[in-house]
């Protein structure tokens, strides 16, 4: 393109004004602009919800071939920002960022507000700088993040509790250290660690999208660290729905890039508190857990056991019951309680003293031969319930626990169940079954908590139900050692029951 030409353009508007003047000789462009009003009401373009606003100035000069302009000058002064999606709220964003003369934009301040936390940004020169391929090319060099000890509130799609939120906490390899990423664009490396608080988890996502590509192309230099109240769940995990606290202060370390190849994870899970529901049974976690060191491809270690009570009434008393993860051994046929993840399968088990079948203890958790195809219709039915009422029930418990103020609030219906009995259902049968857990953390090492379950009436008495009450104190006495008080309560016979016990793990 030939010739010359002068440009001017003025924006006068109610939430933006601005000007651009030029000229255009012999196909080069030189050209400043300025803008100042709204300036992060133009986000609203991306949709998807996003909301903004915030008052900013910008003024740029672009210079060279009309066709591929180069940024020259830059210069943002941005406050009173706000952006919003979902129940994610940024506010009180200020940015100030300039170019100087080598290209290099310098980010001097950007801070934001997140649900009380605080998100400091700032950047500065590398060798792995983040160089954008617009305008000529945009040397945003190596981004430094740091959110405080108080963290930032959060909330992943598919990976975390519907309508929940949890606690991020960025910092370095150390924690006098900022978070980084680090170039280039087409590969960025996250190098630093994440502490995540006050989240419940899922892995892997469940809403069935397919993951970001840009996550396959991250080079990851990342250690994930648990902290207190730190939940994972799945409605199917070896055939079993599982609710898992894990311990405070494991971490996940993540090497390397998927899309390159070299991928890998060290690191190990442990949880010694939560919920397996199998069996139509709950069973209380003991321990589970997962050890990672996949860098020449062996899959990762898992182990888990869980404990519930099951009731003869017959012979008039109660003996424990034992879920736990096993393996084959190819070799020998024994079965391996520490195996593959990809190999394990999850078995009932009783202690040898307790001389009993397992045939009969299937009989005792409700799976006598004659009624096994119904009861595999049950279970099948309870995984249907599961997935569908979670996805309902996992907001409103969440806003209920941040309303009260609680730790641990839970509710388990038995729908399901209930509409296939062999009785059929009616109005009130519908919630039998259904049961409510409240808990609160006392430091570091107790749980205080109260668990109540809706039961069918019991003859003589006339009720159309009862509820079954229990209070119970867990406490650490050391790293694998506890102590446990329960209080049982039966308003209708006025029937109490007092247990005290203490357990100790053994590792070997």
């Amino acid at each position: 393109m030939n010739g010359n030409a002068l440009l001017r353009l003025k924006l006068s508007g109610e939430r933006m004004k601005g000007k651009a003047e030029g000229t255009l000789e012999d196909g080069t462009l030189n050209l400043k602009m300025s803008l100042e009003g709204d300036l992060l009401s133009s986000l609203l373009v991306l949709g998807g919800g996003v909301k903004a606003s915030g008052y900013g100035k910008l003024e740029l000069a672009l210079k060279g071939p009309y066709d591929s302009p180069k940024l020259r000058e830059f210069n943002l002064l941005l406050k009173d920002g706000k952006i919003s999606w979902g129940p994610t709220e940024v506010h009180n964003i200020v940015v100030e960022a300039h170019m100087e003369p080598d290209g290099f934009l310098k980010v001097g301040k950007f801070e934001a507000k997140l649900d009380g936390g605080r998100l400091e940004v700032s950047n500065r020169r590398g060798e792995r700088s983040l160089k954008l391929e617009v305008l000529g090319g945009v040397n945003l060099g190596v981004l430094q993040l740091n959110t405080g000890p108080s963290g930032i509130e959060l909330y992943i799609p598919d990976i975390m509790s519907p309508g929940g939120t949890g606690t991020f906490v960025l910092y370095g390899k150390r924690p006098d250290e900022p978070f980084l990423i680090e170039g280039p664009p087409s590969s960025p490396r996250m190098v630093g660690t994440v502490l995540l608080r006050n989240a419940e988890i899922t892995y892997p996502p469940t809403g069935g999208r397919k993951r970001p590509s840009i996550w396959d192309r991250t080079d990851w230099d990342l250690t994930l660290v648990a902290g207190e109240e730190v939940w994972y769940f799945r409605d199917a995990i070896f055939g079993a729905g599982a609710r898992l606290r894990i311990e405070e202060g494991d971490r996940l370390t993540l090497h390397g890039c998927p899309a390159r190849g070299d991928f890998w994870v060290e690191g190990s899970l442990r949880a010694t508190s939560g919920t397996i529901f199998y069996l139509d049974k709950e069973f209380w976690v003991e321990e589970a857990g997962i050890e990672f060191n996949t860098k020449y491809g062996v899959e990762p270690i898992v182990y888990g056991s869980a404990e519930t009570k099951v009731r003869d009434d017959k012979a008039g008393r109660e003996f424990p019951v034992y879920l736990r993860l096993y393996a084959w051994d190819p070799k020998t046929g024994a079965k391996l309680e520490r195996a593959p993840l990809n190999e394990c399968f999850l078995d009932v088990d009783v202690p040898p003293s307790q001389d009993i079948s397992k045939e009969e203890v299937l009989r005792l958790l409700g799976y006598p031969l004659e009624e096994y195809p119904r009861k595999v219709a049950e279970a099948l039915g309870i995984g249907i319930e599961d997935r569908v009422f979670r996805s309902l029930l996992s907001p409103i418990e969440y806003r209920l626990r941040r309303a009260i103020g609680l730790d641990v609030l839970q509710i388990q219906p038995s729908l399901m169940r209930n509409l296939l009995a062999p009785s059929g259902p009616s109005l009130t049968s519908l919630l039998y079954g259904t049961k409510f857990t409240l808990g609160e953390r006392i430091g570091t090492r107790g749980l205080l908590f109260y668990r109540g379950e809706l039961e069918p009436p019991k003859p003589p008495y006339g009720e159309l139900w009862s509820v079954q009450h229990l209070l119970g104190l867990e406490y650490r006495l050391w790293t694998d050692t506890w102590l446990k008080f329960e209080y049982s309560y039966d308003p209708l016979s006025g029937q109490r029951d007092r247990r005290v016990g203490l357990r100790h793990r053994i590792w070997w």
